[in-house]
């Protein structure tokens, strides 16, 4: 069987263990998959981990699904991952509440797998397409995502290049990208790395303390945050 892709991480969240087995199955093919059976439990997962995708059920232990969406929308760090709602229920006006509160889809049960991934591939693609852009701009850096090359802006209009290594530009394109998620070691050596050579978390914090000495004074914008991992942010004093 061939592995899924490490950049694609799905949240499921359904308390039925027939429906989580069948998902499971499924969407593995897409990519790595984690599963969790109520919304605290899925709070606290969006909170750890990075996903690309997020399958919810409606009707769930403690709350419904739609107030879930509602979460994931509100926080900048989720507010732009596909959400498709996976339900039984069939009225009309549970579909507009879960489009109107930013579902992405809506799908009937007893679904069928094959169409399930289907869809799912399609709005991933959708998202890649979309966020094809070639250069990131903020305050204080400008990335090229084609040479993957990154450049300090200064406050008097000038700019400076600096000069990183391959891994290092990876690593700050992938911060800049996405201000305000919090990345674990792991979802680093995933993103960046892959499966191909064996990284360990020492590493990793090597390559972020060379990084962030090279960065100067703009180091304090790629921030440890204690027993996650890193993350960028622009609004560090």
């Amino acid at each position: 069987m061939n592995k899924p892709p490490l950049n694609i991480k799905i949240l499921i969240v359904e308390d039925n263990e027939m429906d989580t087995n069948l998902l499971r199955s499924a969407l593995q093919a897409v990519g790595t998959v984690m599963d969790v059976q109520n919304i605290q439990a899925a709070e606290v997962a969006l909170q750890e981990n990075v996903f690309s995708f997020v399958v919810t059920d409606v009707n769930l232990p403690d709350g419904s699904g739609f107030d879930l969406i509602k979460k994931i929308r509100a926080d900048r760090r989720t507010a732009d991952v596909p959400v498709f709602v996976l339900t039984g229920r069939t009225a009309v006006d549970d579909r507009i509440s879960g489009f109107n509160l930013g579902a992405d889809d809506y799908v009937i049960k007893p679904f069928d797998p094959g169409e399930l991934v289907a869809r799912v591939n399609r709005k991933l693609q959708h998202q890649a397409t979309r966020g094809s852009q070639t250069s990131l701009v903020n305050s204080h850096f400008h990335a090229d995502f084609l040479t993957q090359k990154v450049s300090i802006l200064h406050s008097d209009g000038g700019r400076e290049q600096l000069n990183l290594t391959p891994i290092e530009s990876k690593l700050l394109i992938l911060f800049l990208q996405n201000e305000g998620i919090i990345f674990s070691r792991q979802d680093l050596i995933q993103r960046i790395w892959g499966d191909s050579v064996h990284v360990t978390d020492h590493t990793v914090d090597t390559h972020i303390s060379t990084l962030r000495k090279k960065m100067a004074g703009h180091a304090k914008y790629v921030k440890a945050v204690f027993k996650r991992g890193y993350c960028f942010d622009s609004q560090i004093k």
